[in-house]
């Protein structure tokens, strides 16, 4: 962003393009973090997958519950 601005500037870019590259950048970057989020999200579902594969075996397969999911969310919410 402060290369979009420097050039700006400096007349190398009008305003209005800086404005399309700066959304352009920050759609980028929400993907980036969407991309992130899933894989976290994938792996954590992956683990909760695991317990419960582990707990058939004893005869205590459940499905996720609610509160299985809020712990997925706010696992999720502390690495931001």
């Amino acid at each position: 962003m402060a290369a979009i601005a420097a050039a700006v500037a400096q007349a190398h870019l009008t305003p209005g393009e800086a404005a399309e590259l700066s959304n352009m950048v920050g759609n980028y970057v929400k993907a980036l973090e969407a991309a992130e989020v899933d894989e976290r999200l994938r792996a954590v579902e992956a683990r909760v997958f695991a317990e419960n594969t582990l707990n058939a075996d004893s005869g205590k397969s459940r499905w996720p519950t609610l509160a299985d999911r809020n712990e997925i969310w706010v696992d999720l919410g502390k690495r931001f």
